[in-house]
């Protein structure tokens, strides 16, 4: 792997490798090999794992509806919708929108017409709390940034309640994360015994009326601070970054950016400089939008040891396994073999090779879940009479 540990300088250098042509090296820069080769050779590679294993590759995303919208643009990674529904705190899918027929005598419900989410009926109210389950095809285009902002403040926060209860505009928040919370009340809300500055700790989240809710205690998971309901003028609320912003005219260190709407929904941000923390972090794309002269990315979890300011060396790839850096560099290099028009013996040495690889990708996402992912629901030794539903 590459020193950076990250995906597109480690394809890269194996791609090169695997060819070690001198003129092929000139001729063809990293920018054109990350947008018309190793891009396309990940979506091959992800096409055959989605289609050839039991556990496909697949994520969550937010994808909340609004009363009387009947059409709804999906992430250009979406290969296959599995599930759109309501998830608890702890994951489980308490309901779901189930498709159905077109010729159903109530309307399929929801269709997926091109890149379109269309639903029949129209929703006849908000549900902001939907989340959307896909197979991700691999389809992106990788890029890298010299220099991002990582945004960790709360913002429009009131104080809900006498039991340390909060209210912001929508962000990430999750259960143990910490919030910094700084500077000199003069809103109509009270925090008890608040010192400036002070660190509480989320004991419980939710959403309502569109907002983001969450519960602070002193102590980790432990009881909830006393507060007095009202404003918070003067107060700031910081928490691990969870949002990245850079300009929309930015020129990528290697790469282009996809312009089209979410198109990094569902893929991988992945910090590389170890400046801030002395550790690299991913984390999967909840939200991908143009904001004023900004784009402004949101994390589906906030970065555990990354906090809000300035980082260098910021890479947007696809998910990342060494498996898959492996298969996607073969893949490369074998369409590069074709424009280069190697020899046949070098030519089917990288198809073995490629054959190797995608076994090892194959094998890893076959096994990933272990029987779970491959149960079948009858009298087994792994299932006997499904009493396992009533432990």
């Amino acid at each position: 792997m590459d020193s950076t540990g990250g995906f597109i300088a480690t394809v890269i250098e194996r791609t090169r490798a695997y060819l070690d042509d001198a003129s092929l090296d000139a001729k063809y820069d990293d920018n054109y090999l990350v947008r018309n080769i190793i891009s396309p050779a990940f979506a091959s590679v992800a096409s055959r794992i989605n289609n050839s294993t039991t556990n496909s590759i697949s994520v969550w995303i937010p994808f909340p509806l609004q009363k009387g919208k009947p059409y709804y643009q999906l992430p250009p990674c979406v290969g296959e919708v599995w599930r759109l529904g309501v998830r608890t705190d702890d994951d489980w899918v308490s309901s779901e929108a189930m498709p159905r027929t077109e010729w159903h005598y109530r309307g399929p419900n929801w269709k997926v017409e091109g890149n379109m989410m269309v639903f029949s009926p129209t929703p006849d109210q908000d549900y902001d709390d939907l989340e959307l389950q896909f197979i991700h095809n691999g389809e992106i285009q990788p890029f890298r940034m010299f220099s991002t902002t990582l945004i960790g403040s709360l913002s429009s926060v009131l104080i809900t309640g006498t039991e340390g209860q909060f209210s912001c505009t929508p962000t990430n928040l999750e259960v143990g994360q910490q919030i910094l919370i700084s500077g000199t009340q003069s809103g109509s809300g009270n925090i008890t015994s608040f010192v400036n500055p002070s660190i509480y700790y989320v004991i419980a989240t939710g959403t309502s009326g569109g907002l983001t809710t969450f519960q602070l205690s002193s102590t980790y998971k432990g009881p909830a601070i006393a507060t007095t309901a009202g404003t918070t003028i003067n107060l700031t609320f910081t928490s691990n970054a969870n949002t990245i912003t850079f300009p929309v005219s930015s020129i990528p260190t290697v790469g282009t950016i996809d312009k089209r709407d979410s198109a990094y929904v569902g893929s991988i941000v992945r910090v590389l400089s170890t400046g801030q923390s002395g550790v690299q972090e991913e984390r999967i794309i909840s939200g991908w939008s143009r904001v004023g002269t900004n784009w402004q990315v949101t994390t589906r979890r906030p970065f555990s040891n990354i906090v809000a300011g300035s980082v260098t060396n910021v890479e947007f790839s696809p998910f990342g396994l060494e498996s898959l850096y492996e298969a996607a560099a073969i893949g490369a290099a074998l369409k590069l073999a074709v424009y280069k028009q190697v020899k046949p013996a070098h030519f089917q040495m990288l198809q073995l090779q490629y054959k190797d690889a995608m076994k090892t990708a194959m094998d890893h996402f076959s096994n990933k879940q272990m029987r779970t992912g491959k149960y079948f629901e009858r009298n087994t030794a792994d299932n006997s009479l499904n009493n396992w539903r009533n432990i």
